[in-house]
């Protein structure tokens, strides 16, 4: 999230979507006639108070009509008038809002998910501008790893010699280079900065080993270690660009393979977000259906209001969550299933 902007309210149309509160949250959707214009879809306003302040907090609004918000500024505080409509479930509840607050953070959402139109062609995009720093002279550090089954990860940082103690810095090119058995059978680039951790190789059911690496900050890559082939996904809408037509896409930090339902989890976020899983199916590695579902419209309410959650563990029958406290929570394989081939009807 980012600091709250006054264009924020004053530059979009927000009558006619729909709003929730709870406490110190105010989300919703906008209306398509905003969403036409502007391509935003959704929400958020977190409201900062001071903690010394008594403070009651927005009473719980679920999914009402929005017909009027605005914000002012008035003596260091924004004033924050919220009207909306509603059905209790009698009769029809029409509400007027008054808040006060020191601090606002938004998030104005576009897009999410995965586009589905792979634009890599074969080469990543920046490597023609930054290919002469990949010789021997420009080498700064090399790290291996062994990660078994006679396989070992080397990542090699080229630039210049960094004059202060990140390696990043300086550092204009990340190599990858996979070795089996000592031989080198696929490189990869990156930037520096978008490199990835070391990663377990995924024993897949088709009885192929496959490995998990980065070709930039969007997207994902995976080689088939056997054969040395690869196959790299690069979203349509891979920038953090919110104003992109094709908005932005879901960053994979890390992947867990499940061998009985050929289900992958992808742990990750978007720029700058909290963490959260979405999940795909992985049964052909070198051609993957980048139809992804997110895991968090399904198992959380926006009642709960968790910041970040995690994959935890594969299960026979489900995929186990964990959210920032602790907490576990679960959803059935088959449910995944219905959702990935409603991903694609849709």
């Amino acid at each position: 999230m980012r600091d709250f902007e006054i264009k924020d309210i004053t530059e979009h149309c927000y009558r006619g979507g729909t709003v929730s509160t709870l406490r110190d949250t105010m989300w919703g959707e906008f209306p398509a006639e905003e969403t036409d214009k502007s391509g935003l879809k959704t929400f958020r306003f977190v409201f900062r108070h001071d903690p010394d302040k008594e403070d009651e907090g927005l009473p719980m609004i679920d999914n009402y009509e929005l017909l009027e918000l605005s914000v002012k500024e008035f003596g260091g505080e924004y004033v924050i008038t919220l009207e909306c409509s509603g059905f209790d479930g009698e009769r029809t509840d029409r509400k007027i809002l008054y808040y006060c607050c020191e601090k606002i953070n938004v998030i104005l959402c576009r897009y999410k998910g995965f586009s589905y139109k792979n634009v890599y062609s074969g080469r990543e995009p920046f490597i023609n501008e930054r290919e002469q720093w990949y010789k021997p002279e420009y080498l700064i550090s090399a790290e291996e790893r062994d990660i078994g089954e006679g396989i070992s990860v080397v990542m090699e940082l080229y630039g210049e010699e960094p004059t202060i103690p990140d390696r990043n810095f300086g550092s204009y090119i990340a190599v990858g280079k996979y070795l089996k058995d000592g031989k080198v059978i696929c490189e990869s680039y990156t930037l520096p900065q978008h490199r990835m951790s070391f990663f377990d190789p995924i024993h897949h059911s088709n009885g192929h080993l496959y490995y998990h690496y980065s070709a930039g900050l969007y997207g994902a890559a995976f080689m088939e270690i056997d054969t040395g082939k690869r196959y790299v996904y690069v979203p349509e809408g891979y920038e953090h660009d919110y104003l992109s037509e094709c908005g932005e896409s879901f960053i994979v930090i890390s992947v867990h393979y499940d061998i009985d339902s050929d289900l992958l989890a992808c742990n990750g976020c978007y720029w700058a977000g909290s963490d959260e899983v979405f999940v795909m199916d992985f049964s052909d590695p070198l051609n993957f259906d980048p139809h992804m579902v997110r895991i968090e419209d399904e198992v959380f309410s926006d009642e709960d209001e968790y910041d970040d959650f995690f994959f935890a563990r594969w299960e026979k029958d489900c995929l186990i969550l964990k959210d920032y406290d602790g907490k576990e929570h679960s959803v059935t394989k088959a449910r995944l299933r219905e959702m990935l081939a409603e991903k694609r009807k849709g």
